[in-house]
Order: C-alpha cells, then sequence, then structure tokens
C-alpha cells in the first residue's frame, strides 16, 4: 500500500546518480489509484527526495546547511543532564504534579522493522519465541509468535535498532546481539542523522535485558570517531562465536563476544555505504565492501583472519550496498545482490558456486541473474523497486534450492532458482497485486528482514517491513496468505495527531503516520483496535472539529482529505469524503501544515509553497470530490515569508488573527485573516529571532497578543514567546539549550502545547528527546522539566497537542506511537505579583448571577485551599476547589447551568481560615 519515501543522499557520483533514477520515475510519484472507496484503502506515492529535503531543512544547523555530526548521540547524553518532572520542583517552590502517561497506541499497527530474529531452540508455529527492532522503536519479545509483545529496552537508551542476531551454539543460545544506527532511510533524521546509532546491545538471558558494549559506543560523540555508528547486519560464527558487524564501510570482528574488536576488511567514513557479512554452518564467512571504499568487492575467508577476493570478471564496476543470501541446503551456493543505480531495477544479482581451494578463479564460478529480476511487470508499482538500496532483502528457504525470496518495495519468489524471470505470478507480498499502490493484506510495502522457520516448518516465512511484521504459513501456496503480528507491537512513527479541541473526556484521536498513511481510534483502550484511514503513503496534519463532526488528514505533499464516521459501525465505510486542498499544485512541503479556525472549524487556513491560502467554508466542498472541483480556496497574497510557509497559527480570543511562519525564520501577523485578502506585518525582522525554520506557532486561546514560536533546527535557540502580538519575543528555552546561543547538543523542539491549571499554568514541548515541562517561563533561565522518563523516555516526539476542558496532554512520538495523560484544570487564575498581607473572600461577581459568576479570593502563604458550593438547605452541590495553592490572588469559575434559580452559599476552607458567603442566581 504505502511506498517508502525516504531516501538517503549518498556521496559523490552516487547522489547524481540517485537523482536520475527518482527524475526518471517521474511519472509514479504523483500517480493515485482509487479503486471503489468501500472495497479497499488506496494511497500515493511520494517523491523520497521530496521527503529528505523536508527533513533536512527542518532540523539542519542554519549557519552550516547540516545535521550536526552525531547529534542523536550527543543529545541523548545532553538529556540525561536535565531535570526530570517526577522529581523536579518547579516554579515558587510548588511540586509539578505527576502525570501518568498511558501508551494510546495503535496496538495493531507497527512501524519499519529491520531486525528480526527466532529463537532457534523454538520452531513450532503458536510458540515461536521472536525479538525484533523497529528502527527508532526499540527491541521487542515475543514469546507467543508475535501474540503479543514486550518492550525490552530501556526508555533513555538509543531505540534505533537495525539488526540482530543469536549466538546458535549449545549453551550460548541466551546471548543475542543487537545493532543500531539506520544509514538508509531514517525517517525522523533528515538523510538519517537523527537515528544514527551507537554501537551494538548484548543480551545473555535470551532478549529480556539489553546493554551495550562498551567497545562499541565509546562515549566520545564529537566527531564520527566508530564505525559502529551504522550496524547493517550482525552475524555470530556458529563454530566458535566470534562475532562480525557489518558497518559503515567495513567488517569487524570480536573474538572475545563484543568486547574488543579489529577491522577484518574495508575503510570507511560516517558518510560510507554499509557493507554486508554472512556466515555458513560451518564457519565459512562472506562478505561485500562497496566499491569505493578500501578493500572493495566480494570477499571469502574460512577464519576469519584470512581474506580472498572472489569479485568475478564482468561484476558490475559501480556498486554500493550489497545484501548476501547462503543456500542454507548447500552452502557452497551463496547469493550476492548488490545496488548499481543503473540498469532496471538499479540492481544486479549474481550467484556464486564454492568449487574448491579458496574459492577464487576456477575454484569458485558465478552466474549473472540480473536479467531474471521481476522487472516486466509494469503497472504502477509492479516492478522491482529498491528505492535507493533502502529495501534490498534476499533468502533461501530451508528445504529448497530452487524456492528463493526476494524484497525491495514488493516482496517476490522464485520457484525455479531464477532460471526464469519473476513474472507477476511470483507477487507475493508488499503492494496489492491490484497493481495500483493498495496493500497486500496483512503485509506491508518495502521489505527489510525475511527469516524462515527450518525442518518441516520450512513454508512458514516472517516478514520484516515498512508496517511492522507479517507471517505466512505456507509461503509456497498459490496466493500467499499473510497474518498481521503486530498487536501490541508498537513501533509506529508518528508525524502528528489530533483531538476533540473542546470536547471534554473525549477519546478521538487521528494522526498522520511514516508510510502508513493515518489512523484513528475513538477508544481510551490500548488494547482497541485503531482503524486505517483512506489513503496510504505518509501521513501528514490531522484536524478534527470541535464535537468530531469532521475530520481532516493528509497524505504526503498535501493531499487534504474531509471524512466522517459512521456512528454505528465507527468506522468511515461508505460515508461522504472528498479531497479538500486548494488547486495549488507545486512547493507543498511532505509535511503540510493546515488549521482549522477554532472559532469557525468551517474555515481552514493551509500552507502552499510560499504563501498561505484561505478556505471560507470546507463543507461547501462537494462530497466524493477527487480533485474535480477546488471550492471555495483564496489566495493570501500578503503571506509570503520570502521561503516556504510552515507553521500556521490562529487566535481564539479575539478572533481571526493568523500567524504565518517560514523555513527563513521570518514570521508574519494577519489581522481579520477571515475575510477579503488582508495585508500582514512582519514581526520577526529585526527583532532578535534566528533566520531558522518555524515548525511550530502556538497562540494562547485566551489571549491572541501570547504566542509561542518554535524553531526545529540544530544548533540555534529553539524557543521563543511574545505576550505583546509579536511586537517583541523573549527567548525561553532556558535549559534545553546547552549553550545560550543554542549551539551544542541541546534537543530539535518541534511542538509546544499550553494549559492554564489556574496557577501559572503548564507549558509542554515535543523535542527529539521526548517531551518537557514548565509552570513558569522565566527567559533564559527557564527550566524544563522531562515529562514520563519511564514511558515516554528519550523517543523523538514530534507533536503535542492539549485540551483546556479536561486537560488532556497527547503526545506524538516517532516510533512508539502516542501517549496520553490529563492534567488537572481546575479553572483558577492566579495573580502573584503582589503578596497579600491577610485572608480574604469577596463578593462572587456578578450577583445576581446566570449562569456563571466569580469568585475571589487571597492567600497571605501557600495553603490548601477547598471551596464548597451548597443550596439554601445545607445540600452540598458542588465541589469548586481542593488544591495546593501560591500566596496571591486567586479567582474561581462557578458554573450553575445545571442549578434551578435560587439563594447558594459559598465556603472556603484554607488552613484555620473558614468563610462563607451567600450568592443568588436568576435563571
Amino acid at each position: 500500500m504505502n511506498k517508502s519515501k525516504l531516501f538517503v543522499l549518498f556521496v559523490g557520483l552516487f547522489i547524481t546518480s540517485a537523482i536520475v533514477y527518482f527524475i526518471n520515475k517521474a511519472n509514479v510519484v504523483n500517480k493515485k489509484v482509487i479503486p471503489p472507496y468501500e472495497e479497499e484503502s488506496f494511497g500515493t506515492v511520494d517523491n523520497p527526495l521530496a521527503r529528505s529535503e523536508y527533513e533536512n531543512r527542518m532540523l539542519q544547523d542554519p549557519a552550516t546547511g547540516k545535521i550536526p555530526d552525531n547529534i542523536r548521540e550527543k543529545e541523548l547524553q545532553f538529556a540525561k543532564t536535565l531535570p526530570k518532572a517526577e522529581s523536579f520542583k518547579l516554579a515558587k517552590g510548588n511540586n509539578v504534579d505527576t502525570l501518568l502517561w498511558s501508551q494510546r497506541g495503535p496496538v495493531n499497527r507497527g512501524g519499519r522493522t529491520r531486525a528480526l530474529g527466532i529463537d532457534i531452540r523454538t520452531n513450532t508455529p503458536g510458540s515461536i519465541t521472536i525479538i525484533a527492532g523497529g528502527v527508532s522503536g526499540g527491541i521487542w519479545k515475543s514469546t507467543d509468535d508475535g501474540a503479543t509483545w514486550v518492550n525490552k529496552l530501556s526508555p533513555s537508551l538509543i531505540h534505533s535498532v537495525s539488526c540482530i542476531a543469536q549466538d546458535t551454539r549449545l549453551g550460548y543460545r541466551d546471548t543475542w546481539y543487537a545493532g543500531t544506527g539506520e544509514f538508509y532511510g531514517s525517517a525522523g533524521g533528515g538523510g538519517g542523522a537523527i537515528f544514527r546509532g551507537d554501537g551494538i546491545f548484548i543480551s545473555n538471558n535470551n532478549g529480556d535485558s539489553w546493554s551495550l558494549l562498551p567497545n562499541t559506543s565509546n562515549g566520545q560523540v564529537q566527531a564520527f570517531n566508530s564505525f559502529f555508528r551504522y550496524v547493517t547486519n550482525i552475524a555470530v560464527n556458529p563454530t566458535n562465536g566470534d562475532v562480525y558487524a557489518a558497518t559503515s564501510g567495513t567488517i569487524q570482528k570480536s573474538v572475545y563476544g563484543g568486547t574488543n574488536w579489529s577491522e577484518v576488511r574495508g575503510t570507511g567514513s560516517a558518510s560510507s555505504n554499509p557493507s554486508d557479512v554472512q556466515i555458513t554452518s560451518t564457519g565459512i564467512i562472506y562478505a561485500a565492501v562497496p566499491y569505493n571504499l578500501g578493500n572493495p568487492g566480494v570477499w571469502r575467508s574460512a577464519d576469519g583472519t584470512n581474506w580472498t577476493l572472489i569479485t568475478p570478471s564482468g561484476y558490475p564496476s559501480v556498486y554500493y550496498r550489497t545484501v548476501i543470501a547462503i543456500d542454507p541446503n548447500n552452502e557452497n551456493i551463496v547469493y550476492f545482490w548488490t545496488y548499481t543505480s543503473s540498469g532496471a531495477s538499479g540492481t544486479a544479482l549474481w550467484k556464486y558456486t564454492y568449487v574448491s581451494g579458496d574459492g577464487s578463479g576456477v575454484g569458485g564460478t558465478w552466474v549473472d541473474l540480473t536479467s531474471k529480476l521481476p522487472t516486466s511487470i509494469g503497472g504502477s508499482v509492479g516492478d522491482l523497486d529498491v528505492q535507493g538500496s533502502y529495501d534490498m532483502i534476499i533468502k533461501v528457504q530451508p528445504g529448497n534450492s530452487n524456492f528463493i525470496v526476494i524484497g525491495g518495495t514488493n516482496l517476490y519468489r522464485t520457484t525455479d532458482g531464477f532460471s526464469t524471470q519473476i513474472g507477476a505470478s511470483g507477487w507475493i507480498g508488499g503492494y496489492s497485486t491490484a497493481n495500483n499502490v493498495s496493500q497486500y493484506t496483512n503485509h506491508h510495502a518495502d521489505q527489510h528482514a525475511l527469516v524462515f522457520l527450518t525442518g518441516a516448518n520450512s513454508k512458514v516465512l516472517y516478514s520484516g517491513h515498512d508496517g511492522g511484521i507479517s507471517r505466512t504459513n505456507d509461503v509456497t501456496a498459490s496466493t500467499v496468505a499473510w497474518d498481521n503480528l503486530n498487536q501490541g507491537y508498537i513501533t509506529s512513527q508518528f508525524y502528528s495527531l489530533a483531538i476533540d479541541p473542546s470536547t471534554a473526556n473525549d477519546n478521538h484521536i487521528i494522526g498522520g503516520m511514516q508510510d502508513n498513511g493515518n489512523y484513528f481510534t475513538s477508544s481510551a483502550s490500548f488494547n482497541q483496535n485503531w482503524t486505517q484511514l483512506p489513503l496510504g503513503g505518509d501521513g501528514g496534519f490531522t484536524e478534527i472539529t470541535s464535537g468530531h463532526t469532521q475530520y481532516y488528514f493528509e497524505t504526503q505533499n498535501g493531499n487534504v482529505y474531509r471524512f466522517q464516521l459512521n456512528s454505528v459501525t465507527g468506522d468511515y465505510s461508505g460515508l461522504p469524503w472528498t479531497e479538500i486542498q486548494p488547486a495549488y499544485k507545486t512547493n507543498y512541503l511532505f509535511v503540510c501544515p493546515f488549521i482549522l479556525d477554532p472559532n469557525n472549524n468551517n474555515m481552514m487556513y493551509m500552507a502552499a509553497g510560499d504563501s498561505v491560502w484561505r478556505n471560507s467554508n470546507t463543507l461547501g466542498v462537494p462530497d466524493y470530490n477527487q480533485t474535480a472541483t477546488y471550492t471555495n480556496w483564496d489566495s493570501l497574497t500578503h503571506t509570503s515569508t520570502g521561503g516556504v510557509v510552515t507553521a500556521l497559527g490562529i487566535s481564539t480570543t479575539p478572533a481571526n488573527r493568523l500567524y504565518v511562519g517560514g523555513s527563513n525564520g521570518k514570521i508574519l501577523r494577519v489581522d481579520n485573516a477571515n475575510t477579503g485578502d488582508p495585508t500582514s506585518t512582519d514581526i520577526s525582522t529585526g527583532k532578535g529571532l534566528p533566520a531558522g525554520y518555524v515548525n511550530c506557532i502556538a497562540v494562547d486561546p485566551a489571549n491572541a497578543d501570547k504566542v509561542f514560536i518554535v524553531f526545529s533546527n540544530y544548533s540555534i535557540p529553539s524557543l521563543f514567546v511574545s505576550t505583546d502580538g509579536g511586537n517583541s519575543w523573549q527567548n525561553v528555552s532556558g535549559n534545553l539549550e546547552q549553550n545560550p546561543d543554542g549551539s551544542g547538543n541541546g534537543p530539535s523542539c518541534r511542538w509546544v502545547g499550553y494549559l492554564n491549571d489556574g496557577i501559572n499554568g503548564t507549558y509542554y514541548v515535543a523535542t527529539s528527546t521526548g517531551i518537557y515541562s514548565t509552570s513558569y517561563l522565566n527567559g533564559s533561565s527557564t527550566v524544563w522539566a522531562q515529562e514520563g522518563s519511564t514511558t515516554i523516555g528519550n523517543v523523538v516526539c514530534t507533536m503535542v497537542r492539549t485540551r483546556q476542558s479536561d486537560g488532556l496532554v497527547a503526545v506524538a512520538t516517532h516510533g512508539e506511537g502516542i501517549y496520553s495523560a490529563n492534567q488537572p484544570v481546575t479553572g483558577v487564575e492566579s495573580n502573584n505579583s503582589i503578596i497579600p498581607t491577610s485572608f480574604s473572600l469577596s463578593q462572587n461577581y456578578p450577583n445576581p448571577f446566570n449562569p456563571s459568576t466569580k469568585i475571589n479570593f487571597t492567600l497571605p502563604s501557600p495553603n490548601n485551599v477547598k471551596i464548597t458550593v451548597y443550596d439554601i438547605t445545607g445540600k452540598k452541590v458542588a465541589d469548586l476547589l481542593n488544591q495546593q495553592l501560591d500566596a496571591g490572588s486567586h479567582t474561581v469559575d462557578f458554573n450553575a447551568a445545571n442549578l434551578a434559580s435560587g439563594t447558594y452559599i459559598y465556603r472556603i476552607q484554607a488552613g484555620n481560615f473558614v468563610e462563607a458567603k451567600k450568592m443568588v442566581l436568576l435563571k
């Protein structure tokens, strides 16, 4: 269904060749195939270069145009120095309320999975032990064949798991190794930087706990000084336990269980293409090193010390990533599949057969099988596509040397050992064989890992892909049927989320994910499956209207849709939907901002290239519209920032003030944005703001003059607030920056949310190292504390949404789904600028009232305050407050809409102070 998008920019000639490759596929890039809406989901295929450009621009140091080297390791180390909300006292000596964070899901949707291993001691379907790794979601274990999963990696550790291997020797089978770092296609990191790894994990208790091998994680993260930043594959020699790691351009070897390492092949660097290594059951080692590095080519070794170059004559002269498959039935046969960036698929497939001696020359024979690859199926997505080697995997079935499975975006099989070219009948996974970018049932596009069971169960195949994990019980069937193993495997990578902005205790959440489109839930239960919305690709921004009558979601490059749910079935089947974005066609961001007016949910503002478009009545766009009409859209011609528009914020009180942010740091304010073509005011130039990427603009719903700006780039200050509508700005990045100028190892900040708890309010910021909060903004001295350190941890958080009516805080993560918590919201307003000398309780105002009134009181010192309302008979009708408050002046709102007219008594108690007054409700 969802063709993966992220493409890594390689060095030198590889950059040029890859770009040419994708340009040549332009006829597929923006194609949409829309089958009958009721029958199946459908999707789009996007340009991976657009996604890479989007992420790099969002994260790069503006001064250098590059993401800082090793920033993931650096920011994680820096995050360890920041206080934890559970133990840190925020402003004025108050203990911050400890929020109870719950993982919301989606319980039924996994994310990109490159690491997949089966415990060799388990071979009976239903009781298989699986250990898997998400590229940003940690290490997960299942002991019931994928029916349930448990995350085994600490929240504070690097979660970019890329490969896994078991020591299969008798007596050592509880030992596993897991490599970190993803060179190809890191979803949150603009070319891979954000998910660079930090070495190799080891487990000595069958995957129940993990620790980093010290010699693969040296802690010196100021520069690329370890090839273990990207570990593509790990292989353990089953004869002696030696461990081999394929890294950035090198093959590393450890004879001491990972405690000491030596380089045995290749020479690499931070940008080197990864190598690969595989080992036979008798200890013969095969390795592949890219052509442009030291010791390039295909190598064979019988002892791991002495190596023989066996690259054949006629092998491609230019080759980058290579994946290796050893035939388990005849280990003298080995397949080498390499990315060349040329030819029908951009790849070459060669079969090697060992004959004698060291395997070189006449000691080995080679056959070029490139012409047998599935390159003539045609259609939208039928032909083999490895997307610049982002997705490449090949495995031979145990028990049948002629049955080989190979995967790029799709999964294919040959039953004759590539004697003939694979055709449409060999297409068994990825996109649907309908060839229209819909999803193969219970499978997913973009193949990264394959594991067969053995013996009598060798027809069972496990597949790791961009949608998590799937299993088939018979890969030889004429039509291969897959089971989804994602239940509880929470590795999904969200870009965004939306909640009902006003309805208290409402459970609706919608969010856009990397390569999994958009998913939706209306349940608070973690175990309740989420619903996949129509269209695939990458999900983008999402919105829910107040009262959740309408829902809006987006796929990559600015395709926005409106739909509603069936109140009976809880899904969207057969109900109105429509494509909603303006007719503007170019320069949409890969994940493109749009917002709904909080005072008029039928009005939408959308970023379109270098300006903003406004839809005055989204409900006026006809149902079932599929790009046929673009109704009610107007271009706001005065909203150009001089760069791409990257962020939008709209006010509630007063209404109709639009803030616009750009990729160059420019910020505009547009008053009366709801009508005509209003002018704009530049509120950034000369105000001390950096020239960075404005990723979020958050407007205080109670005060349009109070607005937050979030710059997501590394190496510049991240957070600014204005209390005068942008006339002046204050840097409130505080301790989230290592240095006052934003340089150093502070995280990338992404989003701000705010709740008024009646005292000082609480501000939440989503960052690349987790979610942080403060209740007191104090300029550059602002102290932010980490929320959910033992639950959310340091996973990349992309967005945070808040709801004032019930204190809901919801966080989208890029690797662990969505979390939420509820902060107590009392409706108390406080003014602590002047400390009173005595306790007092004022008469409510207005009085008489209908239906709301305000109750004012003062405290000379901090105290727990209780306010209770009784009717004239003495019966309690409401508890307004029971909370510790600071010294100062306070106001509580009382809404009596559910009470009858009459006289009521409100009573306050604060320590030894007790007082009561009468008030009159007239309806």
